[in-house]
């Protein structure tokens, strides 16, 4: 069931291990939208660069505006996350 998606999607978040990572990816293809915002909001907040590539790619074929705008979201998070990182190291 989506439900139990959905705990496995909150499972793999707190891990944030490469393994993780790409399961998360692979749940922005799931069936239920519900599935696949939770995994894009996920994505987002553990912030990984990496997450980039899968998140533009899916939204692109993304249909349904809720996970499309969760995947575009969790987008920008990344970007501001590597930016702030970046400008630190600059210091």
């Amino acid at each position: 069931s989506y439900l139990v998606r959905l705990e496995v999607v909150a499972a793999l978040e707190a891990l944030e291990s490469q393994v993780s990572l790409s399961l998360l990816a692979q749940a922005l293809k799931d069936r239920d939208a519900e599935v696949r915002s939770a995994a894009a909001q996920a994505l987002g907040r553990i912030g990984e660069s990496s997450a980039r590539v899968p998140l533009y790619l899916q939204s692109l074929e993304e249909k349904m505006e809720g996970p499309k705008q969760q995947m575009l979201t969790a987008l920008e998070l990344i970007s501001a996350a590597n930016v702030i990182s970046n400008t630190k190291g600059d210091e």
